[in-house]
């Protein structure tokens, strides 16, 4: 089974490529796409579902937008406007991408040489991507971008590690998981 994941922007596209191999375990390839930036996600949601459906020929497309500052999962899922096909879903990242990489103790120690463990479920950090930011300038005395931050950490997150403390993660893994389970059943 073929999915396209439509993303945010460049550090999302860093940080799924990373878990590629994850999704081959379940039968499926990935194709990554990069909106360039929320607006445009939500913008042109049809425009990259049509690219995704009939550009790369996807069995299926998932968007994955960050809730941000949406005031819920509900508000964030709607704004993703699709017309066409029932081959999609919106799989919203609850707060943003970086709640995901706290959620794995073990990548962040390896980077930070740090004794950090997720203290519950990382999806209710208020603003995970400072907090990350913080614990990477208080260990390494570095201010990185989204896109440095991406690069430094998926190379050692690991979805076994981190779908225990992150319930969009987990919901995320789950939409894989039924599609993988559906497509064999086929």
């Amino acid at each position: 089974m073929k999915i396209a994941l439509v993303v945010e922007g460049q550090s999302d596209r860093i940080f799924f490529s990373s878990l590629i191999d994850y999704f081959k375990n379940y039968g499926v390839s990935i194709d990554i796409i990069d909106t360039g930036g929320r607006p445009s996600m939500f913008k042109n949601a049809e425009k990259h579902y049509k690219a995704c459906k009939y550009g790369l020929g996807a069995d299926f497309v998932i968007f994955m937008p960050d809730i941000d500052n949406d005031v819920s999962v509900d508000i964030t899922a709607e704004k993703v406007k699709v017309c066409s096909g029932d081959n999609y879903k919106v799989s919203v990242i609850v707060r943003e991408l970086e709640a995901w990489i706290l959620a794995d103790g073990n990548c962040i120690n390896q980077v930070l040489d740090s004794d950090y463990q997720p203290s519950g479920i990382t999806d209710n950090i208020v603003n995970p991507k400072e907090k990350l930011t913080h614990m990477i300038y208080d260990k390494l005395n570095l201010k990185l971008t989204a896109f440095e931050i991406a690069q430094k950490f998926s190379p050692h997150f690991s979805v076994f590690r981190a779908e225990q403390n992150n319930n969009s993660l987990n919901y995320f893994l789950q939409i894989i998981k039924g599609l993988s389970k559906e497509n064999v059943a086929v």
